[in-house]
């Protein structure tokens, strides 16, 4: 069974899915939010919607800022991998 599954592609597919969790702003909808606040769990990221038809939707706790993000791309950058000498 061990010979089935490829380690390499499985940490990249991790890797890459931290990524674009930890920095995308699409990485939750409206849908998810409502969900959260139908089983009255984790309220600060609840969606608040106004009369007027607009809404408020919280930062998610979860993202990188972006100098965070410019840090993470720099490191990668910085990475030295036998093909780079």
């Amino acid at each position: 069974m061990t010979h089935l599954i490829d380690l390499m592609h499985i940490v990249k597919n991790v890797a890459t899915y931290l990524y674009r969790y930890t920095t995308s702003k699409e990485a939750n909808t409206d849908i998810v939010r409502n969900d959260l606040k139908y089983i009255q769990k984790m309220r600060s990221l609840w969606i608040t919607y106004y009369q007027d038809g607009g809404k408020e939707v919280p930062t998610k706790t979860w993202l990188m800022k972006k100098d965070e993000v410019e840090k993470l791309h720099k490191c990668i950058q910085d990475i030295k991998t036998p093909t780079d000498y």
